[in-house]
């Protein structure tokens, strides 16, 4: 079918063998791969992603349901089913608007709870942009469903644990599908007009704590707003992008380190907690040592707000820099990073301690810095590093900075002078997410190790780390030095690999990749795009 990929036309087909009717509507979302910026989004800095050439793909029909004028059945197949099998979601009316009905499980997730994060978050936006005074038996049928049966099957070539972000792009794919479902009911007509790709970027960064990512946002952004053949620079607070156009020769190929990468909980959480009581600590200690730091009345006024929550604000290690910041941002968070080593902590730091140095009960920083630490565990025993990760963070948002300059300062006669430039970036952010961010895992340090060997510009992690792939960068002036580089990776590292490599082709673990554009919605019955609004 013209308008769409080989891919989306096998959904297509396997939609109509199983629910017996062609589906109304594809909707698909990209992964993405970070060139620079990890760890800094949920401290409110910039990042510097593209989307890639995988995405998550969602085919979609509503039908009226048997017997029934109120709720709504959610049914959820899978083409890889052997690995995610069906899942049904029975979702009646007078359940809690909180969720809708749903009920999240974080200790024993399963797939179809990612699509039912974008529900719940779209359906909570429709509820505060519908008023409910006007149409209210409209409202109400909208949201909790007039006996209808939504048929979804689900498809994706974003690597499961790559890092490439499979789980947002398939958040971001459903929430493109509710809100046009739920937009296009008769109900809506007239009420609701759905929700842009700003609106969801927000929204859909949010949906992901449903299932236990305390998500900064990047993903989601680039996953809706990329643009195809560049860059996106993506600021928070609110969400806003900015184009990079990167050296035209620059060649980009993904690496995958065999080893799983889950972000869900776990150490990612941990680095969340560590950031935020970093950012109160540093605030007290900034205010507190002012004179000594050159600070004015109005920035430590500034920072005595984050330390005590005025307007209910939860302090972060961006809101810190914004207290204090002067007019050159590169050159102020390089002092930030400064301050961190004269006056944070080095080592590991207990709750009570941190307690201390922000002159704050230990419950208000249990609730303010340390909610997204792992259920069950002993947070007042829990051993924090504040140095470490502030540092990291503080250096990653100037490299973040410095990318995007040294990219706008190129001219066509030093692009070769900008890609190497642009490389020792990368490899300064890895080292960064080894040393200090502890990120990084004995697979990823030998796989860019063996890339630097090669002879590349530079070679980094990417996604949150722990297990998953690697990116680097390349000339590519000639695309012989491309292919070739691929092939001498594939015979010197993964080839030695033995069994963590077996059953695995050289494409399963390098790809060639260039920057792809964001989420995309199909009618299929017109037989044309969907124009998403902005």
């Amino acid at each position: 079918m013209a308008g769409v990929s080989t891919r989306e036309s096998l959904l297509l087909q396997q939609f109509q063998s199983l629910y017996g009717t062609l589906p109304h509507i594809v909707a698909s979302s990209p992964g993405r791969v970070n060139l620079i910026g990890e760890h800094v989004d949920y401290s409110g800095f910039p990042v510097l992603p593209m989307a890639v050439q995988y995405s998550s793909f969602i085919a979609a029909a509503v039908i009226k349901s048997k017997g029934k004028d109120s709720g709504r059945t959610v049914r959820l197949r899978n083409m890889n089913s052997q690995r995610f099998p069906e899942e049904t979601f029975v979702l009646e009316e007078g359940a809690s608007p909180l969720t809708y009905g749903v009920t999240f499980n974080r200790a024993n997730l399963t797939w179809g709870q990612y699509f039912l994060a974008a529900y719940v978050g779209v359906l909570q936006q429709l509820a505060k942009d519908w008023d409910s005074d006007i149409n209210q038996e409209r409202r109400k049928q909208v949201l909790w469903g007039k006996g209808e049966e939504w048929l979804l099957l689900i498809d994706g070539d974003v690597p499961v644990g790559s890092g490439l972000s499979s789980s947002s792009a398939l958040v971001c794919a459903s929430a493109v599908t509710v809100t046009h479902l739920l937009s296009t009911l008769p109900e809506s007509e007239g009420n609701w007009s759905g929700l842009g790709r700003l609106q969801l970027a927000a929204l859909t960064a949010k949906c992901e704590q449903y299932v236990g990512a305390e998500s900064g946002g990047m993903d989601q952004a680039i996953s809706l707003l990329a643009k195809q053949g560049v860059a996106k620079l993506i600021e928070f607070n609110p969400i806003a992008t900015h184009d990079v156009m990167l050296p035209p020769q620059t060649a980009f190929v993904l690496a995958n380190s065999m080893k799983e990468h889950s972000v869900a909980g776990g150490m990612y959480n941990v680095r969340v907690a560590e950031c935020r009581a970093a950012a109160l600590a540093l605030a007290a200690l900034l205010r507190d040592n002012a004179a000594e730091c050159g600070l004015s009345p109005g920035m430590v006024q500034s920072l005595n707000d984050l330390v005590s929550g005025k307007d209910g604000v939860r302090a972060t290690l961006g809101q810190v820099a914004d207290a204090v910041k002067g007019n050159d941002v590169e050159e102020g968070l390089q002092r930030m990073a400064q301050w961190v080593d004269k006056l944070l902590p080095e080592g590991g730091v207990l709750p009570d301690q941190v307690a201390d140095l922000c002159g704050l009960p230990l419950a208000v920083v249990e609730s303010r810095a340390l909610s997204s630490l792992p259920s069950g565990c002993d947070v007042a025993s829990f051993s924090l590093q504040l140095r470490k990760r502030a540092r990291h963070v503080y250096t990653e948002a100037s490299r973040v900075h410095a990318f995007r300059r040294v990219c706008e300062q190129t001219s066509k006669a030093e692009e070769g002078d900008t890609i190497v430039r642009l490389g020792e970036l990368m490899n300064q952010s890895h080292e960064s997410c080894k040393e200090d961010y502890e990120c990084s895992c004995t697979e990823l340090d030998e796989l860019v190790q063996a890339c630097r060997a090669a002879g590349v510009q530079g070679a980094r992690l990417t996604g949150a780390g722990w297990g998953g792939w690697a990116v680097i960068l390349l000339d590519g002036a000639q695309e012989s030095d491309v292919d070739g580089f691929v092939e001498s990776l594939w015979e010197t590292h993964y080839k030695q690999m033995g069994e963590r490599v077996a059953g695995r082709s050289r494409e399963q673990c390098l790809v060639v990749t260039r920057p792809a554009a964001g989420a995309r919605l199909w009618n299929v019955l017109k037989r044309e795009e969907v124009l998403l609004l902005p």
